[in-house]
């Protein structure tokens, strides 16, 4: 039947917004963030990018248990892993793809997030 049909889409569609709303707030960013080939937005950027302030986003992301910078940390981290296990990239050249102006710092917080060096971790894996 054709108008059961339709009806049935339209639930069907109305289901799915709802389950996108659902998402938490730090998923939706996590998943916008790793759209990024090349360094990662400010705060600022991703919450115009969500229509809110960045206080507002800052609030539900408190309301979550998380933070921006929290969740820029894992993104870098996954991002840092990836590239190192799948890619030729230079450490230097994963560095700046990461938005870190001086590759001491990448590595200093990729030693932090897996308990050893990027070389000595590429070489592991």
């Amino acid at each position: 039947d054709k108008n059961s049909l339709q009806q049935a889409k339209r639930i069907c569609e109305r289901e799915l917004e709802n389950l996108q709303l659902a998402e938490l707030l730090q998923t939706r960013i996590r998943k916008y963030l790793l759209s990024f080939n090349d360094g990662f937005p400010s705060l600022i950027e991703v919450s115009h990018y969500f229509h809110m302030s960045p206080r507002t986003l800052h609030r539900q992301l408190k309301l979550e248990g998380c933070s921006y910078s929290l969740i820029l940390k894992s993104v870098r981290e996954f991002v840092a892993v990836e590239l190192l296990n799948d890619s030729a990239m230079t450490v230097q050249a994963i560095a700046l793809t990461l938005g870190y102006s001086d590759i001491a710092n990448f590595r200093k917080a990729f030693k932090q997030w897996t308990g050893t060096s990027p070389i000595d971790f590429r070489n592991k894996n």
